[in-house]
């Protein structure tokens, strides 16, 4: 019996990983908070600093509740080396490190842990940014969300999932490739700090 609740945690996953801390900027900056701290510190220091806890925080908020599950599940059930030919598990051989999965299953898990981590970091930087132009905090923290939902939604249409986050993420349904992900990552990360990082410290005021 198949369940839903990968999906379901998939498609929130931009959600979990922006609400604990992805519109502290957005906070400092209508509190002007940000004006003190300034008095303080250099305005690089400060942008760089809340960029790094925001990555983190969206990390960790994401990867702390699979490794509790996947400490549950290697308690109470036991540790099999999958096979290809029952069909038992959902990996087939066309899927993205399913060679991996049936070698070294546990290098499996944790290299897709990985990549769902820097996805969880990096997701939360699009409210940095946001947060320069938008004033509603709900929007700031819905705006991840509301752009992987419409590449999910975009990718439903087209019959293609190799550029959905929230497909290719859950290990379950893996329908990209390295170089296509990287594709959507690389420029996620280096956009995000570069626009962040830049117009925070070029703006004069806030």
């Amino acid at each position: 019996m198949s369940s839903y609740t990968p999906e379901l945690y998939f498609l929130l996953l931009p959600l979990l990983a922006t609400i604990p801390y992805g519109a502290s900027f957005h906070t400092d900056l209508n509190s002007g908070l940000v004006k003190n701290l300034f008095l303080k510190t250099k305005k690089r220091h400060y942008f760089a600093a809340k960029y790094l806890a925001v990555f983190l925080s969206g990390a960790a908020a994401v990867l702390i509740p699979l490794l509790v599950n996947l400490a549950l599940t290697a308690a109470t059930l036991p540790s099999l080396m999958p096979e290809i030919g029952p069909r038992t598990f959902p990996v087939m051989t066309t899927d993205m490190w399913a060679g991996l999965f049936y070698t070294h299953p546990y290098a499996y898990l944790f290299a897709y842990l990985l990549l769902i981590a820097l996805f969880s970091g990096f997701l939360p930087a699009i409210s940095l940014c946001v947060s320069f132009y938008v004033k509603n905090r709900f929007a700031v923290l819905l705006s991840p969300f509301i752009l992987c939902l419409f590449i999910h939604s975009v990718s439903q249409l087209l019959g293609n999932h190799s550029l959905d986050p929230i497909t290719y993420l859950n290990p379950g349904a893996a329908y990209s490739s390295v170089p296509l992900i990287l594709l959507e990552l690389i420029p996620l990360a280096v956009v995000t700090f570069l626009l962040f990082m830049v117009k925070g410290c070029r703006d004069d005021t806030f």
